[in-house]
């Protein structure tokens, strides 16, 4: 019985500190108005960002973003968040943006803080786009749409076609 607590005990302080190990960082609270301006009073606040920075540098910094209502309008990794402005802020890896309902309505895709890989948006109309990135430029000079009746359309980005 002694050998059974013990081994559960070592067990469960080794799960306790490689969970901490990794959890460890700094969380930071920000507050933006409609148009993603800094302010300064949560009570003025339509999006609340939640940032977390790890110690450990291999680990990706990441966010999350809350509409006033508590729903999550955004997650993903970052390389540095513009604390005046959110539309200056540098993304990684991911990022995927939700509706006021919770749906999934646009992931992109980066490296390095550019767009590279796939950008997908969901539009009013039930419609999804799919875009192509390298380099933090457009892959190809066209998007994908899709309807909801099955309809796929080319679209020429260039042409506007």
């Amino acid at each position: 019985m002694k050998r059974f607590f013990l081994l559960t005990t070592i067990v469960a302080l080794n799960m306790f500190y490689s969970e901490t190990s990794n959890a460890q960082g700094k969380l930071d609270t920000l507050y933006f108005n409609k148009n993603w301006s800094t302010t300064i009073n949560q009570h003025f606040a339509e999006y609340t960002l939640i940032t977390y920075e790890p110690e450990d540098a291999t680990f990706p910094k990441e966010y999350r973003c809350f509409y006033k209502n508590g729903q999550i309008h955004s997650e993903g990794a970052y390389i540095s968040i513009d604390k005046r402005n959110a539309h200056n802020s540098i993304y990684d890896i991911s990022r995927t943006v939700y509706d006021m309902n919770g749906e999934i309505c646009e992931y992109y895709e980066y490296k390095d803080g550019k767009l590279n890989g796939s950008v997908v948006i969901k539009g009013d109309d039930g419609s999804t786009s799919y875009l192509e990135y390298a380099d933090g430029l457009l892959a190809r000079d066209y998007a994908v749409i899709e309807y909801l009746n099955g309809t796929v359309l080319k679209y020429d980005l260039i042409n506007k076609v």
